[in-house]
């Protein structure tokens, strides 16, 4: 139980981080590959196809909308995982302010 609950403490200070950003959360992982796909896929799907309204037999919103939220997942994993790292590690030093309190390097 010693183990736990320190690695408690920084799984809180992230949740309590978390409520102050989650609508910029909601707002990158939701509403912005809907407005994308929906700004891809069918205004400029509209200019391309030019009244065909298909490519290879598949309207354009079906050719391109798999591959949009593909690019968003990995765009989103991507940010997730080296933003905020390299946030805590150089510019606001959270993970040195955690290594100097008696958290250990497995805890953080």
């Amino acid at each position: 139980m010693t183990m736990v609950r320190p690695a408690l403490r920084v799984a809180e200070y992230d949740l309590l981080t978390f409520q102050k950003s989650w609508k910029s959360a909601v707002m990158l992982y939701v509403i912005s590959p809907v407005l994308f796909l929906s700004a891809m896929g069918l205004g400029l799907g509209g200019l391309v196809a030019s009244g065909r309204g298909n490519v290879g037999g598949v309207s354009y919103l079906q050719f391109l909308a798999p591959g949009l939220l593909v690019t968003t997942a990995m765009q989103t994993g991507a940010a997730d995982t080296t933003y905020p790292i390299m946030n805590r590690l150089l510019w606001s030093r959270i993970y040195e302010a955690m290594l100097n309190t008696p958290l250990r390097i497995g805890d953080v």
